[in-house]
């Protein structure tokens, strides 16, 4: 706990002190969101659309909306669509634009595309070395287990058996295993 806190204050006192950090971060990651999104949406893609509502969002949603049908379209077809032309149109604008006087798109300024292209590469350069070392390195020496949520569903769904929880408010609940 010490340590997180510590490091979050270091870091954050960089764009405490530099308005141009704090500028520079916010232009990189508001759409890094962007990015994330449709990351997410194609690990719903990859999942299955159908799996993903029907498994994670319905059957585990207590007094929850359900999804319907019309959910998988927009996630497959629509959402992909509006976030790839989101981030088309911004990076043209970018590179069509200059972010400061005299600024091009290919230096490496406050807000410039180069500066969040390498950026983005080098947190998801670092995210996967962290995930590599995690999988390959951690839970293979130790003989965990490297099975995903998803497939341990899969093989509890087979035996089809039910259990009776009861919920903190007095309801009831029964789930498949």
């Amino acid at each position: 706990m010490p340590l997180c806190v510590t490091l979050t204050f270091t870091i954050g006192l960089m764009s405490a002190l530099n308005i141009d950090i704090l500028t520079n971060q916010d232009f990189v990651w508001g759409f890094g969101l962007v990015v994330n999104g449709l990351m997410f949406i194609s690990m719903v893609v990859y999942v299955g659309a159908a799996k993903f509502r029907a498994v994670l969002v319905n059957d585990f949603g207590l007094d929850d909306w359900k999804l319907s049908k019309t959910w998988e379209w927009v996630i497959k077809f629509v959402a992909p669509i509006e976030a790839v032309a989101l981030i088309v149109w911004w990076a043209i604008d970018l590179i069509n634009a200059e972010s400061a006087e005299g600024e091009k798109w290919y230096d490496f300024g406050r807000e410039t595309f180069m500066v969040t292209i390498i950026q983005w590469l080098a947190l998801l350069v670092l995210l996967v070395a962290i995930n590599m070392v995690v999988v390959f390195c951690i839970l293979r020496r130790r003989g965990g287990e490297t099975t995903t949520l998803l497939e341990k569903y899969d093989t509890l769904t087979a035996s089809d058996t039910v259990e009776r929880r009861q919920l903190r408010n007095g309801q009831s609940i029964e789930i498949k295993m």
